[in-house]
């Protein structure tokens, strides 16, 4: 089964926030459930920063969201620097993403909504 989830930076403080999404008229929300204490917290997020879990891990296990900047050192055939970067835009197939990772060696470098 797909895990389907979201990331979002809060409106606040600009921390990463994970969880569902909800959109409630002109506000985004990530919506955050612990389960163990059925406590449900909403935190309201700039919906521009808003990317959903594309359902796989760069090589070190580090989940992949959409904007997420892909970096690899491993040298290609065919690019003249060796690497490259690629940032995560959605897509109805996803399928390449794995071998993509595991054949480049693919880091999260970081992501298009953080500051330089």
């Amino acid at each position: 089964m797909r895990t389907i989830k979201f990331r979002g930076k809060h409106k606040r403080g600009g921390k990463w926030c994970y969880g569902d999404l909800l959109q409630e008229r002109d506000k985004v929300y990530i919506v955050r459930v612990r389960s163990a204490i059925v406590q449900i917290r909403y935190v309201e997020v700039d919906p521009d920063t808003v990317g959903q879990y594309v359902n796989h891990k760069d090589i070190d296990g580090k989940e992949i969201y959409e904007g997420d900047n892909l970096v690899t050192s491993t040298p290609q055939q065919g690019w003249p620097l060796g690497g490259f970067l690629l940032t995560v835009e959605w897509s109805d197939d996803f399928t390449n993403y794995p071998q993509l990772i595991e054949l480049t060696g693919a880091k999260v470098s970081g992501s298009i909504h953080d500051k330089a």
